[in-house]
């Protein structure tokens, strides 16, 4: 009974996200949630991952006797999701990031007589602490050096930053890099993501790669083209730097994969790469928004292809003992 519920909660929660997509209009909630097309995009992209993860899941889990609570860690994670995605404040974008991290520990671990899957939730509880770590130092040294943890106030102050200030403005920033890029699977903050995910539930990898990876992004984007977007600093040649390597590796290492979930790892590595060009450079020349548009068509075309890729690995292993690129010889 709870898998269907928390399936028709998805889909009531998608329509009604899709409905106020096209008719509802931008408004804010509680002075911190900015509700607007970015938030109406990426939540409904982030439901749409949580739909096809739960449908797969009814087959993966069934007969597991922590079903239930897997789904309820699936729907508490997808809320914290799309709380990172719609936050305007440092404070609850903080609130989200946990809220989206500590049920995906749980659910890493749900087949807990798995060493693989229990050494995956260690592997990656240890990094999530270590970027939750980053955050709190970012933010902290954000509010200290303007007063402020509500991004709009926090641009308007970094606009007339100058001397030292700029120097404690950069270590936030790198600060800030390195938290988001733990669960964007950047490099170098990318090793953890291959044996996590092979370790892991195939379904719940699936949310990871497709559904985690995305929702920093989003917070990422209202971070860096918000807050930091005013303050004097170049650090888009940073990020273009970190897009080419991610890019690179993530292709490369794929080729040599023989496990398909780990051949699947280093492609989402790659893709990352793909969607920090966007942040690398996200307004031309003359203006026009084209590249931060050109990175959310990717998030949409990422998000379905990868979700679907991990579903049919999940399909895959419910019925066959091995996990090698081989062991999928005849299926087509």
């Amino acid at each position: 009974m709870a898998p269907y519920a928390g399936l028709t909660g998805i889909v009531i929660a998608l329509a009604s996200t899709i409905w106020l997509g096209f008719y509802g209009g931008p408004s804010q909630i509680f002075g911190g949630f900015q509700i607007d097309l970015f938030t109406y995009f990426f939540t409904g992209v982030l439901l749409l991952v949580s739909l096809f993860v739960a449908i797969s899941s009814l087959d993966y889990m069934k007969g597991d006797a922590n079903t239930a609570p897997y789904f309820g860690l699936l729907l508490l994670s997808t809320l914290g999701m799309i709380v990172l995605a719609a936050s305007m404040d440092l404070v609850l974008l903080y609130v989200g990031w946990e809220l989206m991290s500590i049920p995906t520990y749980a659910l890493t671990a749900i087949k807990k007589k798995d060493p693989n899957s229990n050494e995956a939730a260690v592997k990656f509880f240890v990094m999530s602490a270590l970027s939750s770590a980053l955050l709190v130092f970012a933010i902290s040294l954000t509010f200290g050096i303007t007063g402020s943890t509500s991004l709009p106030a926090i641009a308007s102050s970094l606009a007339t930053l100058t001397g030292d200030t700029r120097s404690f403005a950069l270590i936030a920033i790198v600060m800030f890099v390195a938290g988001f890029g733990v669960k964007m699977a950047v490099v170098p903050f990318h090793m953890w993501i291959p044996d996590a995910f092979e370790g892991a539930p195939t379904t719940v990898s699936a949310l990871l790669a497709a559904g985690a990876k995305m929702a920093a992004f989003a917070a990422a984007f209202r971070v860096f083209i918000v807050a930091f977007g005013t303050v004097n600093i170049d650090w888009y040649s940073t990020f273009a730097i970190v897009a080419i390597a991610t890019m690179t590796l993530g292709n490369v290492a794929a080729l040599m994969q023989k496990s398909f979930t780990r051949l699947l790892a280093y492609s989402s590595i790659a893709q990352a790469g793909y969607v920090m060009i966007a942040l690398a450079a996200p307004i031309t020349a003359s203006g026009s928004p084209l590249g931060l548009a050109g990175g959310l068509f990717h998030v949409l075309n990422y998000s379905i292809v990868k979700t679907g890729a991990f579903v049919a690995a999940a399909a895959v292993a419910t019925r066959l003992p091995l996990n090698t690129l081989d062991s999928f010889n005849g299926l087509a």
